[in-house]
């Protein structure tokens, strides 16, 4: 193999890694968002909705 194309081989090995630890980022950043959110409305009281007494 040449050198040349053993580099194109490389290169399309470091694109797909690059994409996988993108897309991992993504999904772990994401899942970080979900858990900082939850944090923060636990210390938010929240607004009390009227309670509606529903009669059979």
């Amino acid at each position: 193999m040449s050198n040349k194309k053993s580099r194109i081989l490389n290169n399309n090995n470091t694109n797909k890694n690059n994409k996988l630890s993108f897309m991992i980022g993504i999904e772990s950043g994401l899942v970080l968002t979900e858990i900082n959110n939850k944090k923060s409305e636990e210390k938010k009281p929240k607004p009390q909705k009227p309670k509606i007494e529903v009669k059979p």
